[in-house]
């Protein structure tokens, strides 16, 4: 039963972020064919314009710039990444003729690689 409430208030929590997220929508921008640095978030940009970047399928379409940056995302701690970029580039193959014979454990770091990032 413990299980139930817990799974239920998932998905109540889930429904409420939401609805905040929907009723955020009421404030974006639409923009048609700027560039998503040249607008202020939240914004709705259709069919945007980047100089380096060729996009194709949904996002050549519609792009969404947020109120706030990305870079403010506590799910992406890149100091903890840091490391790791530097083992998995220590553990790379340099050629065909470099392949050890347990290229399961060496390369990019191995399953300890995996872990760490976890």
């Amino acid at each position: 039963m413990a299980q139930a409430i817990s799974i239920g208030s998932k998905l109540a929590a889930g429904f409420v972020r939401l609805a905040r997220q929907a009723a955020g929508f009421a404030y974006t921008r639409i923009y048609f064919g700027r560039h998503p640095a040249g607008v202020r978030g939240p914004a709705l940009i259709l069919f945007p314009v980047s100089g380096t970047t060729i996009a194709c399928g949904l996002c050549g379409l519609v792009t969404y710039k947020p109120e706030h940056p990305l870079a403010d995302d506590p799910l992406a701690p890149v100091e903890k990444l840091e490391p790791v970029a530097g083992k998995v580039f220590s553990h790379r193959l340099a050629g065909p003729e470099n392949i050890p014979a347990d290229i399961e454990s060496f390369y990019l770091g191995g399953d300890d690689t995996l872990r760490e990032l976890k």
